[in-house]
């Protein structure tokens, strides 16, 4: 990955950051706006809004245009963070206490409901707000309905790969397809290259949580800033345990009873390494994120080379990451 291109990352998120930081300032309701301050202050890589600003520069598109809609992408996000966090039960969310764990339930949902309406603070002042209402009204919807997939798969034994697959589509991939969309938008680009650029980011979206759920079995909890093995304990479905269950159901289920209220870091999450390495399953998700990766690249081909290798760098800063 080149040095300008991580330099060009790091300035765009220090910018944000500093936009974040200033964009809710109330003393008023401090119940409300002090967990605000801190969600939005967390650190982040900041990826999503990093992935508008990449797609709008397609189109040549300045700064300051960028940024309000950087900020709105960043506060979706955070939003599902917040409200994720609640239906997942997690403690721990980029190294700090979650929302409900720092206040309490009823806070942490509120905070949800306000980010989300903040986040469409700066768009009004924006030329094509139709196009861009009815994307994030598009994405939004489909993120909650993974959202719910999620939820109800915890319930289900058998959930196959296609259906993983299409859940985190919806839950991930959708948020990350409206940051190219919204790129697109900015710069008029046609419906075929915004759809293109939406199909990239929707790719990039399922390889990652792939990503994610590998790094949630085989990271560090100091580095991921979060404990590891949650998802496992609380049933929920990743690519790991769905491929498990579709090809190797027997061992699969003898395990899951084998580690019934045992100790996570020193017993469960050795053995699903081991289980997961032995069965090759680790290696055969590594391989799914390449070719979604793959896939996602050809999306982009008519792009020109000086546009297109920007996304080949951040596909890369993706496979880098440790958390």
């Amino acid at each position: 990955m080149k040095k300008n291109f991580i330099n060009e990352h790091e300035s765009f998120v220090q910018k944000l950051n500093l936009h974040l930081k200033n964009y809710v300032k109330r003393s008023d309701f401090p119940s409300l706006y002090d967990p605000i301050q801190y969600i939005l202050s967390s650190e982040g890589k900041r990826l999503r809004p990093f992935l508008l600003y990449l797609s709008s520069k397609v189109y040549d598109i300045d700064d300051d245009k960028i940024l309000p809609l950087a900020l709105s992408v960043e506060m979706l996000h955070c939003f599902s963070l917040v409200h994720d966090d609640i239906m997942d039960q997690d403690d721990l969310r980029r190294g700090k206490q979650t929302i409900h764990k720092k206040w309490d339930l009823s806070t942490a949902i509120l905070v949800g409901d306000a980010i989300f309406a903040l986040a469409y603070k700066n768009i009004n002042e924006l030329y094509n707000i139709r196009d861009i209402l009815n994307v994030i009204s598009e994405e939004t919807t489909k993120l909650c309905e993974g959202q719910s997939l999620d939820k109800t798969f915890e319930s289900k034994d058998n959930i196959s790969i296609d259906d993983y697959l299409h859940m985190v589509e919806l839950k991930t991939g959708s948020l990350l397809s409206l940051s190219c969309k919204l790129g697109g938008i900015l710069g008029n680009g046609t419906e075929s290259e915004i759809t293109k650029l939406g199909k990239f980011g929707n790719l990039i979206g399922k390889a990652f949580q792939i990503q994610d759920d590998i790094l949630e079995i085989y990271s560090d909890s100091l580095i991921m800033g979060k404990s590891l093995g949650s998802d496992i304990i609380f049933s929920k479905k990743t690519f790991l345990t769905c491929f498990a269950n579709e090809f190797n159901s027997n061992e699969w289920k003898l395990l899951n009873n084998q580690i019934i209220d045992m100790d996570l870091k020193s017993y469960v999450l050795p053995k699903l390494r081991e289980f997961f390495d032995n069965n090759e399953v680790k290696t055969i998700a590594e391989n799914k994120i390449k070719d979604l990766l793959n896939e996602a690249l050809s999306y982009i081909d008519y792009l020109p080379k000086d546009k297109n290798y920007v996304f080949s760098n951040y596909i890369n800063m993706i496979l880098k990451r440790k958390n």
